[in-house]
């Protein structure tokens, strides 16, 4: 994750992870140590609140939401985002050029 927040950084992409730790200094402190700069966020366990939300029963698990907040994919393990990232990036982009466009042509 670390490297995907570097790697898409000043991007339409926010970044959040979600921590099942139960000690809240264990979690800061590994946050603290690996450098972890995105949004982090402590659920204390599988009966979290998000946890319970999203339906978590394994970790990582991962949730790619589009800029209209609608789910795209989800999936448990480690296995690369980075091209359904691109792509909802670009989309992202693509619909701030268009917003910028009708600002401009309102004026």
């Amino acid at each position: 994750m670390k490297r995907i927040a570097q790697k898409f950084s000043g991007e339409p992409l926010v970044v959040l992870s979600v921590s099942l730790d139960n000690d809240e200094k264990k979690w800061s402190d590994f946050v603290t140590q690996n450098e972890m700069t995105w949004l982090q966020y402590r659920d204390g366990g599988f009966d979290g609140q998000l946890a319970r939300i999203f339906g978590v029963n394994a970790i990582p698990h991962t949730f790619t939401i589009d800029s209209d907040g609608v789910l795209q994919d989800e999936h448990i393990g480690d296995a690369s985002i980075e091209g359904k990232l691109k792509k909802l990036i670009a989309q992202a982009k693509q619909r701030q050029e268009a917003h910028a466009a009708e600002q401009q042509s309102a004026k």
